[in-house]
């Protein structure tokens, strides 16, 4: 009888696994990827960083960020990680063109599948290649949400 069991029980087990059977645990905490404009438009302000860095400070402890920043094409400044506080933007991108949709796509390869995720853009909006609504629903069709943060530069447009 207990060797009926095991055998039925290993098949079950074999069958499973060959049907790409998974566990699946909730996600704890939320991963946010932060697309940071850095575009000639916004000239100098730090309006960008100091949302991030602002942001990052109120995150509870199980949440983790990451930075994309965003010019002529997109670059990881800070890569998904647990940490407590933000460093200063410090990649170099090419300023005069902005193309937010590679930004948002970039985002979105940074992000676990059956993470809690959101994708924060801070921008002025001012898109001068890509489709970044369209990368915007691409997102949400993965489940991951999709907030924009209006900025402006400090010496006007």
């Amino acid at each position: 009888m207990t060797l009926t069991v095991l055998r039925a029980s290993i098949f079950l087990l074999l069958i499973l696994a060959l049907a790409g059977w998974q566990l699946m645990f909730p996600a704890y905490g939320q991963t946010v990827v932060f697309v940071a404009a850095q575009s000639a438009s916004l000239g100098q302000t730090n309006a960008v960083w100091d949302y991030i860095r602002q942001s990052v400070e109120a995150k509870s402890p199980e949440d983790r960020f990451a930075v994309v920043a965003v010019g002529e094409e997109a670059v990881v400044d800070q890569s998904l990680s647990a940490r407590t506080e933000a460093l200063p933007l410090s990649s170099v991108v090419a300023k005069h063109q902005t193309d937010l949709a590679s930004g948002l796509r970039l985002a979105g390869g940074l992000i676990p599948e059956g993470s809690n995720a959101r994708v924060v853009l801070v921008s002025d909006g001012e898109e001068t290649r890509g489709d970044a609504l369209e990368e915007a629903k691409q997102l949400q069709s993965r489940g991951i949400r999709v907030d924009t943060i209006h900025v402006t530069s400090e010496t006007g447009p």
